[in-house]
């Protein structure tokens, strides 16, 4: 049975009015098979990635970074588990590359699992190791909350937050704080129908009324926290308008203080505009290649109350003690070029020691910073994030090129041996003789993970629930 024989009555003839004489076009696209992307993160591999992919790839003009491509498994190559791009619905990229983003900004995504609008933000603000951007990225549901933070850490961010809250918490923490808020709302799912036969077995005639007030209520909270000047973007992968246009006419008319706000012309080419709000964009499986999308962007007006410069709650962050201080000392001098900038403190009762330059929430916190590892017999054991986050500052690396067949090793679990000095590098001298410590393991030139080098071998540190069988 196709997906069009599977479509509910009701939402086929809402969709006939809605689109009159396109209807026939959106229920031709049906019969295709459903859209993949990927998008390259900015300040990574970006530049290369068309030269180094091992398979078919092709540039979406219209969404910066994103590539159609053509792999039956792309979760499994190494350059995904390297961090160098992230697999998305086209239509869902859309709705970030509306967005005015730039390095520097303080962002919150409010319900960011499984992650991919949340990596298109950190990129386009620089949520790197040595950037500026910050964001706080949020999931209520936990089982998708341990998700997202894996999604985040294996793309190698450095400042975000990870946080499992509801968006009255998050609202009172950071009132009139972030210059983008993205409010990706849960929804009908009608976008979903194609790729997704659970989604349309789920659907109900009353279903977007039902979501349409969970996202009148998200969208107020979120509100609060967008400082003066700033944005709101607000998106469903739905059609109904009722989830659409009209929680945004409601919001305006509740919310004097904001606008509709244009986006980018090249976004506007491939989407349909709005149901008597033009500014918003509708994108349709039939106008461009992807499932379905509505985003509006929206501004605070500028003045007013000032912005918050930090937020209001008792920070979590707690001091190191001196046996930590020095575990942690000697870990970094013998691993890094660099490291008096990083900003350390204890995180929670497991004291788990972190880079977190920012104040953190005193609950609901999955994530903060880049965790550096825990200090056990007065020794740093360390995280498979540090490794992730700071591959650019290590005083040893193991770099392997696409096809070595070292890179399939590794990611099994394997040892690497250690033929050669020449199998190291990142020390400002060469290595002499048998090479010990720690090290970063990369694939051109992005952080896979990390390794200790003793006795000739690079002893294998990737984690167990990362690995994949060879």
């Amino acid at each position: 049975m196709g997906v069009n024989d599977r479509l509910p009555a009701a939402f086929r003839e809402r969709m006939e009015e809605l689109l009159g004489s396109d209807g026939p076009r959106f229920f031709a696209s049906y019969a295709s098979p459903a859209e993949r992307a990927l998008f390259v993160p900015a300040g990574r591999c970006a530049e290369a990635f068309e030269r180094i992919c091992p398979f078919p790839v092709e540039r979406i003009p219209y969404l910066p970074g994103a590539y159609r491509f053509d792999c039956p498994s792309p979760g499994n190559q190494p350059l995904h588990h390297a961090g160098a791009f992230y697999v998305q619905d086209p239509s869902a990229m859309a709705t970030v590359s509306a967005a005015p983003l730039r390095s520097g900004m303080k962002c919150l995504d409010l319900c960011a699992a499984p992650g991919g609008k949340s990596v298109q933000l950190a990129s386009g603000v620089g949520c790197y190791d040595g950037g500026a951007g910050f964001l706080v990225s949020n999931e209520i549901q936990l089982a998708r909350c341990k998700v997202l933070c894996g999604n985040l850490e294996r793309m190698g961010f450095a400042n975000l937050l990870v946080t499992n809250a509801d968006a009255k918490r998050v609202a009172a923490w950071y009132p009139s704080f972030f210059d983008l808020v993205l409010v990706d709302a849960p929804c009908s799912g009608e976008g979903m129908f194609r790729k997704d036969p659970a989604a349309v077995a789920e659907w109900s005639p009353s279903a977007p009324a039902y979501c349409a007030k969970r996202q009148a209520t998200l969208l107020a909270e979120a509100a609060k926290t967008v400082a003066p000047g700033g944005y709101l973007l607000y998106s469903t992968c739905t059609f109904a308008p009722e989830e659409n246009e009209r929680v945004v006419f409601d919001f305006l008319d509740a919310h004097p203080a904001f606008a509709p706000c244009d986006v980018p012309e090249a976004l506007c080419a491939v989407t349909a505009a709005g149901v008597g709000l033009p500014s918003a964009r509708r994108w349709y499986p039939h106008i461009a290649p992807g499932e379905g999308q509505f985003f509006a962007l929206l501004q605070r007006t500028p003045g007013g109350e000032p912005v918050a410069p930090l937020p209001p709650f008792p920070d979590a962050r707690l001091p190191l003690t001196a046996e930590e201080a020095y575990a942690v000392q000697e870990f970094l001098a013998d691993t890094l070029l660099s490291y008096a900038d990083l900003s350390l403190c204890a995180l929670g009762r497991a004291r788990r020691i972190a880079v977190c330059p920012f104040p953190v929430p005193p609950e609901n916190v999955f994530a903060a910073g880049v965790t550096l590892g825990t200090v056990e017999k007065g020794r740093l054991v360390p995280h498979h994030q540090f490794f992730k986050a700071f591959s650019g500052r290590f005083l040893r690396k193991i770099e392997l090129s696409p096809g070595d067949p070292r890179v399939a090793a590794y990611l099994s679990g394997a040892e690497i041996p250690l033929d050669s000095p020449a199998h190291l590098s990142g020390a400002e001298t060469p290595c002499a003789g048998p090479a010990s410590g720690w090290a970063v393991v990369t694939l051109a030139g992005l952080p896979l993970g990390g390794a200790k080098l003793s006795n000739g071998v690079a002893k294998n540190h990737y984690p167990k629930g990362l690995r994949i069988h060879v």
